[in-house]
Parts: structure tokens; C-alpha cells; sequence
């Protein structure tokens, strides 16, 4: 029992390092050396959990998409409140992960890191996340738009609306630089939320396709 749980405790650490490395530095700027040293751990662990680096990424990648995924339960319970309400609940909940500072951190900067330059060997990880999290987003938004899911119109503007989150979220970062005077409001995921759905919603009712 003590064996079964100091491994499960070891490959743990080992995707904690592992991601936090990832989504810092990319796939292939991370050596096994560095994922190893940082897991405090060996590499026959490693490999007995992962087998090899690229098997490991692919773990890591399908365990942040499953944490930044919106459960079915979640959904259920987003589509019963009025469309603007549930859709400011939806990004609320997205952007608090790129402005707090916890343990899925790294979780949603390694899929925004995926989504702007993907790993031939993430691709197919990547397309079922954003498929799955587009077809939800598509129920809010074509109520908001009055259009079906299926219209263009509705996708290209839920696609949109991933960009402004990637762009206020995760490159939220570099405001601090650019434009220091905002810092503290980009840091409020509240008035983040309502920043990115207003954007959103002017945007995307005026659009004509």
C-alpha cells in the first residue's frame, strides 16, 4: 500500500514539474534532466510512468485540458441562467485562471501555449478540447445572436471570444510594460470578465455574415 501510494505521489510531482516546465519553455526547449531535477525524483520514474518525454507531454497536455475543460455539470448549470449572465459566468471563470496565482497556473498557460503554437504531437489533444469547449460556447452564443449554433456567425464569434480571453488572460502579462496604468483592473477577474463580454457582445452583434 505504502509502494502503490509513493508512486502515485511520485507521478504527480512528476506532471507538476513536468507542466510548470512545458508551459514555461515549450516542449522541446525542456529536457528530461531539467523535468527529472525539478520532480525531485529519478529518471527510471520517469520512465516507469511516462516512458519517454514526448509520452509525458502528451499526459500532461491531456491532464491540463481536462482541468481547464468546462464540466458537464458546469454546463448544465451555465445554460439555465440568461444567456449575457451565463456567458460573463463562463469567461469569469476562465480568466481567474490566468490572473490568480495557483496550482492550475501552469494548466492554462500550457493549453493557451498549445492553442497559439502547437506540438505536432498535441494536435489531436488540442482539437477535442477546443471542439468540445466550442460546441458549448456555440449554445450561449447563438441565444445571444439569435442564430443557430451551426451558423458562421456564431463560431467565428465563439472563436473570437477565445481570442480576447488569450488576449486579456494569458498575455495579460505584458500589461504591466505596456500599459502600467491598468494593471490593478487586469488583476480583477471581475472586471476583466466584464471588460472581455462587453468587447464580446458589441463585437459580435454587429457582425454580418
Amino acid at each position: 500500500m505504502g509502494t502503490s501510494k509513493n508512486s502515485e505521489i511520485t507521478c504527480l510531482k512528476i506532471i507538476e514539474a513536468a507542466g510548470q516546465l512545458f508551459a514555461e519553455k515549450g516542449f522541446k526547449a525542456v529536457t528530461v534532466r531539467e523535468i527529472v531535477s525539478a520532480a525531485d525524483t529519478h529518471l527510471s520514474a520517469l520512465n516507469y510512468h511516462f516512458k519517454n518525454k514526448e509520452a509525458l507531454y502528451v499526459g500532461v497536455l491531456e491532464d491540463a485540458c481536462r482541468s481547464v475543460a468546462t464540466t458537464k455539470e458546469d454546463q448544465q448549470a451555465l445554460l439555465k441562467l440568461p444567456s449575457t449572465q451565463a456567458l460573463f459566468a463562463y469567461v469569469q471563470g476562465c480568466v481567474e485562471g490566468y490572473v490568480t496565482q495557483d496550482g492550475q497556473e501552469w494548466r492554462v498557460a500550457l493549453v493557451s501555449r498549445n492553442t497559439v503554437a502547437p506540438e505536432a504531437i498535441s494536435n489531436d489533444i488540442i482539437q477535442r478540447y477546443f471542439h468540445s469547449e466550442l460546441h458549448f460556447l456555440s449554445k450561449i452564443v447563438a441565444r445571444i445572436l439569435e442564430k443557430p449554433e451551426e451558423h458562421p456567425q456564431t463560431h467565428f464569434s465563439a472563436l473570437s471570444l477565445f481570442g480576447l480571453m488569450d488576449a486579456f488572460g494569458f498575455y495579460g502579462v505584458h500589461t504591466k510594460g505596456l500599459s502600467p496604468t491598468i494593471v490593478s483592473n487586469m488583476q480583477d477577474s471581475n472586471w476583466l470578465a466584464e471588460h472581455i463580454v462587453s468587447l464580446f457582445v458589441s463585437g459580435a452583434t454587429s457582425l454580418k455574415m
